[in-house]
């Protein structure tokens, strides 16, 4: 998500519920394991909103894995349709803003 908002010069409102994790990560992030890497990602980004295990899930490359894409807000439910008919999980997790370079997590 940071360098899709790096490269386009938006931020993004996501949805914290919305994103999904991998089975066993939320249990392994409580137990305080958690990737070497995630302190300098999430250090490299205004984030705001993002407190607690779930929400450092996010910043660690080995379980913030998945496919993003931006599409248009009024392509996006025939596209979650279309997906889910093929078996694939998928979900709208937010919005970009003209919040230029900052992620919020509600």
């Amino acid at each position: 998500m940071s360098a899709l908002c790096r490269a386009s010069a938006v931020g993004a409102r996501l949805t914290r519920d919305a994103i999904a994790l991998f089975p066993g990560a939320l249990e392994l992030a409580r137990a305080g394991h958690g990737s070497t890497l995630t302190p300098a990602n999430r250090a490299a980004f205004t984030i705001q909103g993002a407190e607690g295990p779930r929400d450092g899930l996010l910043f660690d490359p080995q379980t913030a894995g998945g496919f993003l894409a931006a599409v248009a807000a009024d392509q996006s439910a025939a596209l979650l349709a279309q997906l889910h008919a093929l078996g694939h999980e998928a979900a709208h997790i937010g919005i970009l803003t003209e919040d230029s370079e900052k992620i919020f997590i509600e």
